[in-house]
Order: C-alpha cells, then sequence, then structure tokens
C-alpha cells in the first residue's frame, strides 16, 4: 500500500514563481516539477496584501456575464512525446477558453485528430490554415504560420498571435483539432458586493459574509480511470501547512476560510480504496460507471453538456455520504455559494497542466444554470462549482514526473466564489 502523499511533504525551498512580481507575484506560484504547490516563500504582508486588495476591487464591481472563470496554461516549457516515439518541446498559451501551441522557436503548433501528433500550423496563404508536417522535422518550420519568428523570444511571438487569432481564426485554428473556440460557459461575478449602507453580502442573498464556508470536495473515478489511492486531498485542501484553508485564513488576517464539509467517506466504505480518506475531512470519493470523457479544454455544445452530465451524477452518487439538506439554512430548497462550496476534482490529468484531452480536463470554476441545469442530491439543488484534473502530468506518457493537482489550482478557483475575476494574460508572463 502506497503511503498519502500529505502536502507538507513538498519542500517549499524549490519555489518557482510563475507571475508578474510587481503586483501580485504570490497568488500563483509552482514549484519545480515534478511537484507544483502553493507556497507561502515570502512574508505575510508580501503575499497577502495582493489578495486583500483584489477583493476590494472585485467588491466595487458589477455582476457582469463572463467566460467560465478557469485556470491559465501552464507557462513552462514541455516536452511530449509523438507516436513515432520522438519528443517535442512546446508552450501551451492561453486557458480554457482558448488555448493554443508553439514550439520552443514560435511556430504555430496543433494536435493532429487522427494521429495525436503536435504538427505544424501552415498558411495557405488564402485566409485558411492546415495541418503540416510534425513538430520536430525541421525542414517543415520554413511552411509554419509564423516563420519570421523562428529565432523570436516566446514573448514576442505571442504578441505576433494576438494578432494573428481573430475570433475566425480562432474557430479555423480550433477546427484542425476537431474542435470549438465558440462557448456557451459563461459566469456572473463577483459573488462579495456592498449594499447602499456600506454592509458585506455574500451572493444574491443579503446576508453577512460568513466566517466560513463550508466545502465539499467530490473525487470522481471512472470504469477506465481509477482516482490515486494515495492522494491526500484532505491534506492539500484543509490540514496541511501550506493548504488552501491555510491561504484564505491567513489572506483574510484570521477572518475567513473554508472549511471541510461533514460527510462520512472513509477509506473501504462503498468500495473507496483511497486510504488517506477519513470521515467527515471534506473528502468524498466516488467511482461512476462509465469511462472517462476526454473532455481536455473542448467546449464544443456536445463536450460541454456530457461532462456537465458526468458532473451531476457524480454529485448525485454522493448523496448516501452527505447530508446536503444540512447545509441549507434558509430551507429553500438550493444550496447557495455561501452555505456550500463544491469542488469536483477528475482522476486523470489536468488539460491546464500538458494541453492534452486524453483523460484529461481543465480547471475551472463554473455555474450551470448558466444552461438552466442543476446538481441535485437529497431533493437539494446546487448550481455553482469548481473542478479540476487530479494529476499533473501526462496522459499519453506515464513514464514523465507527475504530481498531485496543486493547492494553488484549488485556491485560484475558490477565489471566484469570492468574487475575484480572473487577473492574467494569456502569455503566462503575469496574473493572478
Amino acid at each position: 500500500m502506497a503511503p498519502c502523499n500529505p502536502l507538507s511533504a513538498h519542500v517549499p525551498s524549490i519555489v518557482r514563481m510563475l507571475a508578474d512580481t510587481r503586483d501580485h507575484s504570490t497568488i500563483r506560484m509552482h514549484t519545480s516539477a515534478p511537484d507544483r504547490l502553493l507556497v507561502r516563500a515570502r512574508t505575510p504582508s508580501a503575499v497577502f496584501a495582493p489578495i486583500l486588495c483584489l477583493i476590494a476591487l472585485a467588491l466595487g464591481t458589477l455582476a457582469l456575464p463572463h467566460a467560465a472563470l478557469a485556470m491559465p496554461a501552464f507557462p513552462g516549457l514541455q516536452t511530449a512525446s509523438q507516436p513515432d516515439g520522438s519528443e517535442v518541446s512546446y508552450y501551451i498559451h492561453g486557458d480554457e477558453s482558448f488555448a493554443y501551441f508553439t514550439d520552443e522557436n514560435g511556430n504555430l503548433l496543433q494536435r493532429d485528430p487522427q494521429t495525436g501528433a503536435l504538427c505544424y500550423v501552415v498558411d495557405n496563404g488564402d485566409g485558411t490554415l492546415s495541418l503540416g508536417e510534425q513538430a520536430g522535422d525541421a525542414t517543415a518550420q520554413a511552411n509554419s504560420t509564423l516563420p519570421s519568428a523562428n529565432n523570436a523570444r516566446q514573448s514576442e511571438h505571442v504578441s505576433a498571435a494576438d494578432g494573428l487569432f481573430s475570433a475566425e481564426a480562432r474557430e479555423t485554428y480550433a477546427a484542425l483539432a476537431g474542435k470549438t473556440a465558440a462557448s456557451r460557459m459563461t459566469h456572473d461575478f463577483p459573488l462579495l458586493s456592498r449594499n447602499a449602507a456600506g454592509t458585506l453580502s455574500f451572493g444574491q442573498n443579503t446576508v453577512a459574509l460568513p466566517d466560513s464556508i463550508p466545502l465539499l470536495t467530490i473525487v470522481v473515478g471512472f470504469s477506465d480511470m481509477p482516482y490515486r489511492d494515495n492522494y491526500d486531498w484532505s491534506s492539500q485542501i484543509f490540514t496541511g501547512e501550506y493548504s488552501t484553508a491555510a491561504f484564505w485564513s491567513d489572506a483574510s488576517n484570521g477572518s475567513f476560510t473554508f472549511e471541510p464539509a461533514p460527510e462520512s467517506s472513509a477509506y473501504g466504505i462503498s468500495e473507496n480504496t483511497n486510504q488517506c480518506d477519513a470521515e467527515n475531512d471534506g473528502v468524498v470519493h466516488v467511482t461512476l460507471d462509465e469511462d472517462h470523457g476526454n473532455w481536455g479544454g473542448d467546449q464544443s455544445d456536445p463536450m460541454l453538456l456530457d461532462f456537465v452530465n458526468m458532473l451531476q451524477r457524480a454529485f448525485s452518487a454522493a448523496e448516501g455520504l452527505v447530508d446536503f439538506a444540512s447545509f441549507d439554512s434558509n430551507n429553500d430548497g438550493i444550496l447557495t455559494t455561501d452555505e456550500l462550496a463544491v469542488n469536483f476534482v477528475i482522476a486523470g490529468y489536468e488539460s491546464s497542466y500538458s494541453g492534452e484531452d486524453y483523460h484529461s480536463f481543465w480547471a475551472h470554476a463554473w455555474n450551470i444554470q448558466d444552461i438552466g441545469e442543476w446538481f441535485v442530491a437529497d431533493g437539494m439543488k446546487a448550481s455553482n462549482y469548481i473542478a479540476m484534473g487530479e494529476v499533473q502530468g501526462f496522459a499519453t506518457d506515464p513514464t514523465k514526473p507527475e504530481a498531485q493537482n496543486s493547492a494553488s489550482t484549488v485556491t485560484h478557483e475558490l477565489g471566484h466564489y469570492l468574487g475575484l475575476p480572473d487577473l492574467y494574460n494569456t502569455t503566462g508572463e503575469e496574473g493572478a
């Protein structure tokens, strides 16, 4: 039996910050591979002042519809195996709404939906794009979309790509991989606001911001992709020194955090195979009798509805392990964001890390009422959630280092529960 993987085992000294150091560099941090975790490597004032400023910024904004709030793509250089066994290095840019690949020299890449290979994108000169040779073939680079960027720095390429990607061009690029760049995923924020009297309110209800919000994490396994048996999500989110709960408590000077939602899920109960799971640790493990949907970052309508339906089944599967009605403080049958926060951890890989679709899922926050859907269990309804892939690694190359998805991912997405918008650009150079 493999030991649990507590957050405290990771070493903060290998921290590498990936955001702008002038403003909010400490909000999103990763360690060097394979461990990418949120850690407090700087003094509390340096780390948490930007968070409080962002909360204040969110309080002053109006609730407007926005795209689903998602993690930005991991900005580091990645290496993946091609179908022929060769390796290619690449960058991912963007987020769940739209993401694209470039090689080390700034050439645009796209994944061939038939072979899975990363290929050069060719500008046909008539406003259309096509897939060229497999990436890594030096003779094919001259025909790539941006040959002038072959020796340019990554940031210079990104500026050129920003000008290239009109809505029409994004659709054309996505279509090369058999996807669509269109999305019906929208999200209304902020959830925090002040009324005319200056009282702080949460969500659309005129109630005071609570000292804590119960957080339920539902880890979802599949027939062809079981969840990991040694990942300790309770430590990652609630009890570890550098956990999500510790972060929000410190960021608010002890006035707010997320707490474990009571539940009865535990190792050995209802075929639960995760030896780290214990009763009332805020974590539930369920397994659906279906295969992983390979959702990745695909937001086509069929794929969107497919993963929403999967999340609905996972929520319902937790019914016997969670007393959902106990969270309904006003007895209206609806679990609002101040009554219960819901986090889905999807067995498989985090697409924002690898850019892959196979057995992958891109972390985001959303409200499924935007498409008229509900999560239902115990006669209770809920609609807001956050979700993420379980593993930072490569589904197509399990020999590469892997790590449990980080506390920073959970913290980032839960920020949207508190009204914080995404504040990053899609070049990977700065953001929160």
